[in-house]
């Protein structure tokens, strides 16, 4: 009897150890990933600000062209 229960002893603490081993993969690959999304977004960000900056300084120089443009000055006024 006490020889089963040893093996059943063993057998629980090895699934213990197997599964503790797996939450550890899969947080670490789970952080991993998220750490890639991020940069990915920031990116995204940078190149969407830079963008709208971009199109700003086309709206201004055609506004000033122009002499009078209420919409961008108020575009321009908000930053």
């Amino acid at each position: 009897m006490s020889l089963l229960s040893n093996k059943q002893i063993l057998r629980k603490l090895y699934l213990a150890n197997t599964r503790a081993l797996l939450i550890k993969s899969n947080s670490l690959t789970k952080c991993k990933r998220k750490k890639k999304t991020k940069k990915k977004h920031t990116k995204e960000k940078k190149r969407k600000r830079e963008n709208v900056q971009i199109c700003l300084e086309v709206i201004n120089t055609q506004c000033q062209q122009h002499s009078i443009c209420s919409h961008t000055l108020r575009i321009s006024s908000r930053e």
